[in-house]
C-alpha cells in the first residue's frame, strides 16, 4: 500500500487522513481486540 494524506481546513482546524498500511493494520488490530471500547468511543454502544 502506499502512503498517502489527505488535508482539509476549516474553521481553523486542520484534519489528516494518514492511509498508511502500519496505521490501518494497528486501528483493524484494535477494533477486533478492544469491541466495547471503540464502540464506546465512536458512540455505537
Amino acid at each position: 500500500m502506499r502512503d498517502q494524506a489527505r488535508q482539509w481546513s476549516a474553521a481553523a482546524i486542520n484534519v489528516v487522513i494518514l492511509i498508511e498500511e502500519g496505521c490501518v493494520k494497528l486501528m483493524h488490530d484494535f477494533v477486533e481486540e478492544n469491541p466495547e471500547l471503540w464502540t464506546e468511543d465512536t458512540g455505537q454502544v
